[in-house]
């Protein structure tokens, strides 16, 4: 939906939640003529000053966990019912189990989308998440490091609404996750 961004748009989200849970959004796109536009989104979750109690009820220190990604998007109008786009991630994870166990990740991710309104009032898209994703993982543990890939599962998503003269929206969604 990128295609219909008109002149500047920001968003940003703040939660700060119970048990140091936290999660931040920022966005901002642009109209990009003659009928496209184009985005940048940050996204991070996050818990932290978690204690850690062994089985033996040893206190092994704070445990914490974040989630972030950077995306850019690129959305173009084909014609007046129809557009595509695409977005590219940039994936980080970092765990922190103890002061001398630490896990961390870096990976990409493409998506791929479109959106049709055949005719007023009705409308489908779907969305492809997640091609060729993949994590590299390192584990920091005491001295030793070890590294490892996890390849990322892509999610199918199609949906459909139906909007009658702004009295009723009626909207359906499934998803399918492509696991090989």
């Amino acid at each position: 939906l990128l295609s219909s961004t008109e002149g500047l748009e920001l968003g940003n989200s703040l939660f700060l939640l119970s048990q140091d849970r936290n999660l931040q959004v920022f966005s901002i796109s642009r109209k990009l003529p003659p009928s496209g536009g184009a985005g940048i989104s940050i996204f991070r979750a996050g818990v932290d000053n978690i204690l850690s109690i062994s089985s033996n009820e040893q206190n092994l220190g704070n445990i914490g966990y974040n989630d972030f990604f950077g995306m850019l998007s690129f959305g173009v109008q084909l014609n007046q019912h129809s557009s595509i786009g695409f977005n590219v991630k940039s994936l980080f994870q970092n765990f922190k189990i103890s002061d001398n166990e630490k896990y961390s990740s870096k990976g990409i991710a493409f998506d791929f989308g479109f959106y049709v309104t055949p005719i007023k009032g009705i409308s489908f898209g779907a969305k492809i998440e997640n091609l060729s994703a993949k994590y590299n993982w390192n584990e920091n543990i005491s001295d030793d490091s070890q590294n490892y890939e996890e390849i990322i599962p892509s999610r199918l998503l199609i949906g459909s609404s139906y909007s009658f003269e702004d009295i009723l929206l009626l909207t359906i969604q499934h998803e399918i996750i492509l696991i090989s």
